[in-house]
């Protein structure tokens, strides 16, 4: 069973003995894998975000859109609060951060500043450590090798090793409803810019791919015929 990050970013999050709304996600695309979540920790009168490492992620129920961390309400009260001389590398970073990213600083300010500084040390480190924010990514422009395919709308996700499987496209064509699947290993790039993805496949191979009506309705044979279509290993 797959899950959708765009449906993870309404989930609530379930500690040990609190709960908060799960306000966006981060996920390295080279990795393939969730990194982060952003949990809403704030109140009427104060905005305070929590940065979690996805390793706290012990489930995923889809039925009552909850996930479960490992961690309780007083080490997230308590987590170090994110400042410009944070650490340098993401993995470095403690499994919860604290921050006014409703202010002064955002989850992207944070994950620049952390990839700038990578970079002045190792640029290996620094593209390993890469994270990207799912609210920025989505709606972001996809090309094929003939042009562009449409946008990109969700990525879907393992709930047993948070792996990113699937990419989910609008190519403003399909019918009100229905989704182009595409796996993940026919992401070829994304752009230096960070202005669009490209894929490894054309407009027409796309349109002419299963396309499915709901995403939670994906099952071992639906997902082995789309692999051979795509001429992928099952």
């Amino acid at each position: 069973m797959l899950f959708s990050i765009g449906d993870l970013t309404r989930f609530t999050a379930h500690t040990k003995d609190a709960t908060f709304p799960i306000k966006d996600v981060f996920f390295s695309l080279s990795g393939r894998t969730l990194s982060f979540l952003t949990l809403d920790t704030g109140s009427w009168f104060e905005s305070d975000s929590a940065i979690v490492s996805a390793r706290l992620l012990t489930k995923v129920s889809t039925d009552d859109r909850t996930v479960t961390l490992d961690t309780d309400e007083a080490h997230i009260r308590a987590a170090p609060r994110w400042s410009e001389n944070g650490s340098s590398a993401m993995d470095a970073l403690p499994p919860i951060v604290i921050g006014p990213f409703g202010n002064t600083i955002s989850p992207a300010m944070m994950i620049a500043m952390a990839r700038d500084a990578s970079q002045q040390t190792t640029g290996q480190v620094a593209q390993a450590q890469r994270c990207e924010q799912f609210s920025s990514m989505e709606n972001m422009d996809v090309f094929g090798s003939d042009g562009e395919l449409g946008r990109l709308i969700d990525l879907l996700l393992s709930p047993e090793t948070r792996e990113i499987t699937h990419m989910v496209i609008d190519n403003g064509k399909v019918l009100a409803g229905r989704q182009l699947i595409v796996p993940i290993e026919k992401l070829r790039h994304q752009a230096d810019q960070e202005t669009h993805l490209v894929l490894d496949l054309t407009s027409s191979e796309l349109a002419e791919a299963p396309q499915l009506e709901y995403a939670d309705r994906l099952n071992r044979n639906w997902i082995d015929a789309l692999r051979n279509y795509y001429q992928l290993p099952v």
